[in-house]
């Protein structure tokens, strides 16, 4: 913010050094003095409107504050009157190059203003066309007011600007998905994969996601990945999930947790046989979840059915 200050004291001393360096005839003390408060004069009357602008960027920053705070952590509780304090017009762009009509477009689409909410956000497309922010919200926009095939537009606009965006990639796929495009969602990942080095587990989380919405139980090409997501991430809870859902499938995964919940009861009412064979069915539900075999075979050794008790743990030895 300082630029305009630093140029303009240097012309201030350039034409300074000028002039003291360059006595000649033609150019008597007299005369450079008279140039040199000439130039001074006009120099600092440029200042003034750099200092005007410089005031009201300043003004600008400290107010985008609050509207920056917000947006990373994902809460949008600002009031439409605190919103209009914020200039978007001059500087229409954050100190991080986003667009501020498109961040203040979120609060009226959230109040229910659209046509004002549509009417910012098409005005940030313009204030940044480079980054896709304002294209990927308002495919969200559009995504949650059911207008699916003008969601999908604007999400691939957004991915194909810069596809490496997790954002906009998980935009683009939960379109794709709408879409029962699960070739275009390999592609996109094995577009995107490479091009986030730090960011490879939530790229695998997206795509897996996605594919789980449109694919079943056993497919060999996502048992494949997702097996070797878990090697690369075998402490990753999320990437485990899908490798449950994608080995049993989502349906018997949630029937299992119904049934955990009853298992409990039934073991904390000390019936303790019963508890183990309602834990060995969840077990055959998710048996890549250990803790039904555990609980089954803690249930079958309060039972003292020590045969039942070592099955089940011979099981869950050989699952690990």
């Amino acid at each position: 913010m300082q630029s305009a200050l630093i140029l303009f004291s240097a012309l201030i001393l350039s034409e300074y050094i000028t002039s003291t360096t360059s006595l000649t005839p033609l150019n008597s003390p007299q005369l450079i003095n008279r140039k040199y408060l000439g130039s001074l004069s006009l120099i600092l009357l440029l200042l003034i409107p750099s200092l005007i602008i410089h005031i009201i960027s300043y003004r600008a920053l400290t107010k985008q504050g609050l509207l920056l705070y917000e947006f990373n952590s994902g809460k949008f509780n600002m009031s439409l009157d605190k919103l209009d304090e914020i200039s978007n017009d001059f500087p229409n762009l954050t100190q991080t190059a986003m667009p501020i009509k498109s961040m203040k477009a979120r609060y009226f689409h959230n109040y229910g203003k659209k046509e004002q909410a549509y009417e910012l956000i098409r005005g940030g497309m313009k204030d940044n066309p480079h980054i896709g922010f304002s294209e990927s919200l308002l495919s969200q926009f559009y995504f949650n007011d059911k207008l699916y095939d003008s969601s999908f537009y604007y999400s691939k606009i957004a991915f194909d600007k810069i596809p490496n965006n997790m954002p906009h990639f998980s935009g683009y796929v939960q379109n794709l998905v709408q879409r029962k495009g699960r070739d275009e969602i390999i592609n996109a990942f094995d577009k995107v994969l490479p091009l986030v080095p730090g960011s490879k587990v939530t790229a695998w989380s997206i795509f897996f996601q996605g594919m789980a919405r449109i694919s079943q139980a056993g497919d060999p090409y996502l048992l494949q990945k997702v097996n070797e997501a878990h090697k690369m991430y075998p402490n990753n809870e999320n990437i485990f999930l899908y490798k449950r859902v994608f080995t049993y499938g989502s349906q018997n995964i949630e029937l299992a947790k119904v049934s955990y919940k009853k298992e409990n009861e039934l073991y904390a009412e000390k019936k303790f046989n019963q508890a183990g064979e309602a834990f060995a069915k969840a077990l055959d539900l998710d048996s890549l979840d250990l803790t039904f075999a555990l609980n089954a075979g803690l249930a079958f050794y309060e039972a003292k059915d020590f045969e039942k008790q070592f099955a089940i743990l011979k099981w869950a030895r050989y699952l690990l």
